[in-house]
């Protein structure tokens, strides 16, 4: 008997039309996973499967190709590894696989796999598939599939992974929430014509896009998000100050790394002077709000990231989804697997003004 309360594998899948000869493409990592360089990769392959006319999928002879990136301890349940103050963390691994033979091997995956028949090509991306892992790409049979829980994966368990009492605020409990977690992912599905030129430009906009910024004295006049002073030459020592503090965290957030799905975006609380010790911050207080204004003080477009990257992680896995109502939604509640959480919803009022989404206004209230 298998329990029915992991999570076995979740993602988006497609139906080809199309059969006959397909060719598949993708990219690794040349280097260690904190390093940039890609090299491209391809095979082909003979797809025989057939779609019935119900929409469901069956194949003669499942053929095709994996994109897989994985990491340290995919379930991220304590104690994860982490990269010590002079080296590393290893356990990351990117493949790419053909007919079920490993074609290349590196420790990072840019995020996409094309499919191609003389006739028509679909290219597949998920953004951050490094720090967002487990993830994979997959053409098996005459299905596409972006899994954002690859089947490939030991299931993901929301057991507690602890049965010692958790004292916080004059309580004392043994409880687990796991119930009503959520994790947002995007995927893209392009579909074009074999050897598009613009089919790669198209892909990197999707998983690099461009940030915009206006000058900060506008953002700060708006009183859309708090009125507040543009940077200036007043204060050397409190501007110094900020632009340290975040280029520490950034810093810290890839030497460690503090990634994976149900942990990237978010950030640890205690440095003792060799080590991160302590639970994580869960946007306390309003952790990603703090991103947000430095943004907008900056430019930075790495701040961006980080800002983006911590409000959704506050509006997925640190909040309650179920019951439906969503005035449950922003109530602040023991984090779903590990910790506990108080949420800021500045932060994620920013996001849908910064980003379009206007989902976490709803995760906002």
């Amino acid at each position: 008997m298998e329990a029915d309360d992991r999570l076995s594998a979740a993602g988006l899948a497609l139906d080809l039309k199309e059969v006959g000869a397909l060719r598949g493409s993708s990219a690794i990592g040349t280097g260690r996973w904190w390093e940039s360089g890609d090299r491209p990769v391809a095979a082909s392959s003979l797809l025989r499967g057939v779609v019935s006319a119900d929409g469901s999928a069956t194949a003669a002879n499942l053929t095709g190709f994996s994109l897989l990136q994985i990491g340290p301890k995919p379930n991220r349940m304590p104690p994860v590894p982490e990269s010590t103050p002079s080296q590393r963390v290893d356990g990351f691994s990117a493949t790419f696989t053909s007919l079920g033979r490993e074609l290349a091997r590196g420790e990072r995956a840019p995020g996409w796999l094309s499919v191609a028949n003389r006739m028509t090509e679909v290219s597949i991306a998920i953004p951050r598939m490094l720090e967002e892992y487990p993830k994979e790409i997959a053409v098996e049979g005459s299905r596409v599939s972006a899994y954002i829980w690859s089947p490939n994966i030991e299931p993901m368990s929301f057991a507690r992974y602890t049965s010692e009492v958790d004292r916080e605020e004059e309580t004392a409990a043994i409880e687990n929430h796991a119930q009503g977690s959520a994790k947002s992912t995007e995927v893209v599905f392009d579909f074009h014509a074999p050897a598009d030129a613009g089919a790669p430009e198209r892909l990197q906009y999707f998983l690099s896009p461009p940030v915009a910024h206006a000058a900060p004295a506008w953002y700060g006049k708006s009183g859309a998000f708090g009125f507040f002073a543009e940077r200036n030459s007043r204060f050397p020592e409190y501007r110094r100050a900020l632009d340290t503090k975040f280029e520490w965290m950034l810093f810290n957030q890839r030497w460690m790394p503090w990634y994976g799905m149900w942990d990237y975006g978010d950030w640890k609380l205690y440095f003792d002077g060799n080590a991160w010790t302590g639970g994580w911050g869960n946007n306390e207080p309003g952790e990603d709000f703090i991103c947000w204004l430095q943004f907008m003080q900056t430019g930075d477009p790495r701040v961006f990231d980080a800002a983006r990257a911590n409000s959704r992680h506050s509006m997925d896995v640190d909040n309650i989804h179920w019951p439906a109502d969503p005035s449950t939604w922003a109530t602040p509640t023991p984090r779903s697997i590990t910790s506990s959480s108080n949420s800021c919803r500045k932060g994620r009022l920013t996001l849908a003004s910064a980003r379009g989404m206007r989902r976490s206004t709803g995760a906002g209230r």
